[in-house]
């Protein structure tokens, strides 16, 4: 603090301390100061807290919506092949996200439409097989079970850049909600999932606790 400052502290001390209608003016002041700051400061907590509780509230009918959507489409099973299927389900999942009021016909038909462009295109090519190029298996032909591995796909990993909380939520402003435990610096997690419209990523820690974390306190 400057000079200047001291000298002006100094005479409103003095004058509180020893004049009276002064003091009473000074307190009088303060009192109304503490109160329109308290409530300037509520007015803005309250206009925070509805528009979270809205966001929040908006969030969960969106999610919801596309959750029976994906229950809708994915009731039908065209195919007995697990791959398949899971294709099928991960289309499902990208028509729900654009349109969770999507009917079964509509989707149907966005399915045609898109592998026609497909076709068109030449991402997906028609395969010419000619039947001279295979040979008949000899009577009594067992296949090897053995040469046959599955193949799962490799888990996502992750690392905790900063000493962070776990909490039970994915929330606008961050995770939140209950608080399911903590989790220290440079330690390994998996990553489960990743909320792509608030940024939080859901991972299991190694002592079994899975939650929400920030995008910035993790590194991969």
């Amino acid at each position: 603090m400057t000079l200047g400052a001291w000298i002006f502290l100094s005479v409103v001390l003095v004058l509180v301390v020893l004049n009276k209608p002064f003091r009473k003016f000074f307190l009088w002041a303060a009192a109304i100061s503490v109160v329109c700051c308290g409530l300037v400061y509520g007015y803005i907590w309250i206009v925070d807290w509805r528009e979270h509780r809205a966001m929040t509230r908006e969030a969960a009918f969106q999610q919801k919506k596309q959750d029976d959507c994906n229950a809708r489409l994915n009731a039908r099973r065209s195919s007995n092949d697990q791959m398949t299927d899971e294709f099928v389900r991960l289309a499902n999942a990208d028509l729900c996200r654009e349109n969770p009021d999507i009917t079964v016909d509509e989707a149907v038909a966005a399915a045609k439409h898109r592998q026609s462009l497909d076709l068109s295109a030449g991402l997906v090519p028609k395969v010419q097989l000619d039947p001279k190029t295979f040979q008949p298996l000899p009577p009594g032909f067992i296949p090897d079970s053995t040469a046959r591995k599955s193949v799962r796909p490799k888990p996502i990993e992750g690392i905790v850049a900063k000493d962070a909380i776990v909490y039970g939520e994915s929330l606008p402003g961050g995770p939140g909600g209950q608080v399911l435990g903590r989790v220290e610096s440079g330690t390994h997690v998996r990553v489960i999932r990743l909320d792509s419209i608030y940024g939080n990523v859901q991972v299991r820690a190694p002592n079994g606790i899975t939650g929400w974390l920030s995008s910035d306190e993790i590194s991969y």
